[in-house]
This record gives structure tokens, sequence and C-alpha cells, in this order.
């Protein structure tokens, strides 16, 4: 007997929006419970006690499942592409961070190296290789 229960038909047309998904993601059904239960959208937590390093990794992870589930997850953004994941029968995915106080010494660093408006003062510790090793292309200049 199969346990897949069949979805109400309220759900072909609702937009439903999972705001704090915290599952281990380690197994394929949890992307097709996902699809089966009708939601649309999920904000998946990547850290929440974990420090800089695991919360990159966590990241790098959902980077790889986008590429690897991509029959069944969508990387969402905007209501467009949330609208699109509906529309082409896959699950919307974002990714938050849960807790920050872990991160706090080295997420100034995080978000001067992936945002282009910021800029480093004459003193900034902030270089290319540490930036380089984020994932970012270069360090912030000086405005």
């Amino acid at each position: 007997m199969s346990t897949e229960q069949p979805k109400p038909e309220l759900y072909d047309d609702a937009i439903v929006i999972d705001g704090l998904n915290v599952s281990n993601w380690a197994s394929t059904n949890d992307y097709d419970s996902l699809y089966n239960g009708g939601v649309t959208a999920i904000n998946a937590t990547v850290a929440i006690w974990d420090g800089f390093r695991e919360t990159l990794d966590n990241i790098t992870d959902w980077v790889y499942r986008f590429d690897e589930q991509s029959d069944r997850l969508l990387r969402i953004g905007t209501v467009q592409d949330i609208r699109r994941a509906k529309v082409e029968g896959r699950t919307g995915a974002s990714y938050s961070v849960g807790r920050t106080p872990r991160l706090s010494k080295t997420s100034s660093t995080v978000w001067r190296c992936f945002t282009s408006s910021a800029s480093a003062s004459s003193s900034s510790p902030i270089t290319n290789a540490t930036c380089s090793a984020m994932g970012a292309t270069s360090a912030p200049t000086k405005a």
C-alpha cells in the first residue's frame, strides 16, 4: 500500500510557502514530499548554531543541490521565480541563516566582499585573497 496521499485540489492553484524549513536534505524523498504535499516554495535554514566555515559549506551544498536536483528544485529570489516553480512543477527554494552570533566577526567581511557598493578603509584587513577564499572576485576598493 502506498503511503503517498493525493493532494487536495485546492493545492492545484494555491501558492504555499514553508518559511522555515530545517530538513536534513539527505534524501530525494525530502524534495518529493514537498512537491507531493503541495508546497510551492521553501526558505531553507542553512545555519543555526554553525560557525562561519560550516555556514559557507552549507551554502555550497545548496549551490550543488540546485544543480543536482534541478528537476525538483528551482532557486528563487523573486515572486516571479515562485510562480515559475509552481508552473514548472518544481519546489522553489531560497536559504537563510537562522542565527548569526558566531558569524559576527566575519559577516562584515562577507558583506564587503559580495557587495559591489561597499568600500574598505585604507586600514582594512580585507584582501583580494580573503575575498577570493570566500568566492568573491576581489576585495572592495576605497571610494
